[in-house]
């Protein structure tokens, strides 16, 4: 593909006007291929119910799947509602006369347009170059993993003449012999300093999926992968190793990040998980170099695993969580569902209230939010502030974007020298 292409923009304030425009064209054919004496009646009537269909979905969706209706972006609700009207129209046309055909052309227009708007929405694919990009690793399966190799320090690793020249990417579900938690399997970034022998004893980084999420969107979407690219290409192929794992069980499941009838998350994000990572890929026994992050409901559930497991990871990432773990509804609701009616169960293992009254001087942090995500820049400021009293040695940052990956990828490329500096790794630059 041509550079200049690659590089041309899918999101962005100027895109929003040209979807915009285009919807206005778009929905004026439409209206054009509807009889005359109809047009009037077939638009107020696709117009309706396309609303009230997208009116039911998100009702659907905050309330069946316990989302919080600021997580649903309003341009994605108009793009939804853009094509179900498009698609009424143009239905109605061919339906009173099959030579009107032709408004399948808007039509596929329109497609385009909404999930144009939900890219825009949700920003996952920032350019051309994004939808169709070269991976910065290479796809691996579990049997070309060769475990029984002798591992050192990474202090006493040296490079061999000749290694991999970048980093392979393998899918597998982790064992949950402790917890039984019924997760999806791991996406694990294995840098080129891995698949070399003597291998070096390495850092992890865990990463956790928002929800609605899967652990594979960190690098489909987080573009994860290209960060510990871009650090290993320039540190003789050593980066942490990345294991993107289930902390949800679903794709829109919000099991509240600790061990109760919805799953017991939090043993296995503390004991499964890096007994795993342990005897799976020789990674460093000592767990203080280790990080947990994750986004939205993953940088909730980073910060309750640490702060009730302290000594499972040494630092934590939390992009755009909450303040304290939610299911969707009122606190009342969170405690019913998950700590068993029991508030002082749910008070024992809240993260805002372990570090009121327990310090912890040996973990760090970074709490980060999007500029435009009013909700966790409020959030994150504030357990800043609390984790600081703890004794913590956090950071609160704001990154350009909202709630979506355009802040939750600046953020990790930001954060990462804070994480292969946690894990013992040569500084960047």
């Amino acid at each position: 593909m041509p550079a200049f292409l690659r590089e041309i923009p899918l999101t962005g304030p100027y895109i929003t006007w040209i979807l915009a425009a285009v919807a206005a064209a778009t929905f004026a054919a439409l209206v054009a291929a509807v009889p005359l004496g109809h047009r009037v009646r077939a638009t107020v009537f696709s117009l309706v119910f396309a609303a009230a269909i997208c009116a039911i979905g998100v009702g659907l969706t905050v309330f069946g799947f316990r989302l919080s209706l600021s997580e649903i972006p309003p341009l994605f609700i108009l793009g939804g509602a853009f094509f179900f009207a498009s698609l009424l129209m143009a239905s109605y046309s061919i339906s009173q006369d099959w030579r009107r055909i032709w408004a399948l052309i808007p039509l596929s227009v329109a497609l385009t347009v909404a999930l144009l708007s939900a890219n825009q929405a949700f920003v996952l694919y920032p350019l051309v170059s994004t939808l169709a990009e070269d991976p910065s690793y290479t796809p691996i399966t579990t049997t070309q993993l060769h475990r029984d190799v002798p591992t050192t320090s990474t202090s006493q690793w040296r490079p061999p003449t000749r290694m991999r020249a970048k980093g392979s990417l393998v899918t597998t579900t982790p064992p949950a012999p402790m917890s039984r938690f019924h997760a999806r399997p791991a996406s694990v970034y294995l840098p080129p300093a891995w698949f070399t022998s003597p291998r070096p004893q390495l850092p992890v980084l865990v990463l956790l999926n928002g929800v609605p999420g899967a652990p594979e969107d960190w690098f489909d979407q987080g573009l994860a992968a290209d960060v510990a690219d871009d650090y290993q290409r320039t540190h003789h192929g050593l980066a942490p190793i990345i294991a993107a794992v289930d902390s949800s069980g679903g794709q829109w499941k919000n099991p509240v990040c600790t061990d109760s009838p919805l799953g017991n998350v939090n043993t296995y994000l503390s004991v499964d998980i890096p007994q795993w990572l342990r005897t799976e890929f020789g990674a460093t026994g000592d767990q203080s170099r280790w990080t947990i992050g994750g986004l939205s409901y993953g940088g909730t559930c980073a910060l309750q695993i640490i702060t009730n497991n302290s000594t499972a990871y040494g630092s934590f990432l939390d992009f755009s969580g909450e303040k304290t773990p939610n299911i969707g509804g009122n606190e009342k609701a969170t405690i019913d569902a998950a700590f068993e009616g029991n508030e002082a169960l749910f008070r024992s293992r809240n993260p805002e209230d372990i570090m009121s009254h327990r310090t912890f001087p040996h973990i760090h942090g970074r709490f980060v939010a999007g500029n435009h995500d009013t909700n966790a820049v409020h959030d994150l400021y504030d357990l800043n502030r609390v984790a600081a009293r703890a004794g913590m040695h956090t950071a609160f940052e704001l990154v350009p974007g909202g709630h979506t990956y355009e802040a939750w990828r600046e953020a990790l490329r930001r954060t990462f020298g804070f994480v292969v500096d946690r894990g013992q790794l040569p500084p960047e630059g």
